[in-house]
Parts: C-alpha cells; structure tokens; sequence
C-alpha cells in the first residue's frame, strides 16, 4: 500500500433536527448519555485517505460505510458485491443492505502500524460518524480495547500498534 496521503475525510454526516426535535441521526451525546461512557472515536487510513470520525462498535455486527463517504474515497463501484440484508435497530429504522466492499485500512501509528482487509457494507444512510467499525474486524484481527484509556491495540509486524482515540472536548 503506498504511504503518500490522498486527503483527508472530515466530514460529520447527518441531518439536522426535525421541527419535533427528533433527531434523525445517530448523534454522538446521545450515544454517549446512553453508554455513560466515553466512546471510542478514532483516525484510520482507508483507501490512502485519512478518515477522522470513525467509532469503534463493539455492539455492531457489521463494519458501515456510509454511501457519501464511499464516494469522497473514490471507490469504483463495480468493486461493490450486491447483497440484501437488513440491518435493525440502526438509529430509529431498519436498513437495506445492498453493497458490500472488502477495503484495506490501516491502523496505528508511523512507528508500528497494521494493515488489515475489512468487509463494509455500504449504505446510503446518513450517520453522525463517517465510519463505523463493528464486531467483524475487531473479532477477526484480535484488536484489543481499553475503553479506560480510550484506545485500541493490535499486533502489527513492528511491534504493537496503538490507536488513541479522540477525547470529547468539555
């Protein structure tokens, strides 16, 4: 995988409230108010871009891509495999499954960094982070996390990577 950057995902997806106050996104204070924890938020390097805003879900049976996001990495998609299945619960709604994708990403730091293959599905839903990673390839890549230090941590061929996550700012 080349190491040169081809630019930067930052973007924050979603809608704004509706004229209830409902929120149609998942919105990240009330993730946080539910789990009373901090989540973790972390920085990957998917297709040499550098996408910010990624949460690391141990509750999620899937890896997400949301559509737009797919689309700003400059995917082909006729590398998408067509699928059909439903995901509950994701917000308040069920979500069709069309597309999936096994993608590279790349995670820890300069000095001791891993690549791995994930299995995204790719969904044209608008989510308060541009990423999430589910059970998959946590399980898959024994990706270790430390929610009382916020990061998460693997093995990689230099010695062991380490992903800081990104702290709420108070």
């Amino acid at each position: 995988m080349e190491d040169e950057l081809a630019g930067f995902i930052h973007v924050i997806t979603g809608r704004p409230s509706d004229d209830k106050g409902k929120n149609k996104c998942v919105a990240e204070d009330v993730l946080s108010e539910f789990f009373q924890n901090e989540l973790l938020v972390v920085t990957i390097h998917l297709n040499r871009y550098e996408v910010r805003r990624v949460l690391v879900d141990t509750g999620s049976s899937v890896n997400l891509l949301p559509l737009d996001v797919f689309n700003k990495l400059g995917l082909d998609k006729n590398n998408l495999v067509k699928v059909f299945y439903l995901l509950m619960e994701l917000g308040d709604k069920t979500v069709v499954v069309l597309d999936t994708i096994n993608l590279p990403l790349v995670l820890g730091d300069e000095k001791h960094k891993q690549e791995l293959y994930a299995k995204f599905a790719v969904v044209d839903i608008s989510l308060a982070y541009n990423v999430i990673l589910g059970r998959p390839v946590l399980n898959s890549h024994g990706i270790v996390i430390n929610m009382d230090a916020i990061r998460l941590k693997l093995l990689s061929p230099g010695g062991l990577a380490v992903v800081r996550g990104k702290q709420k700012s108070t």
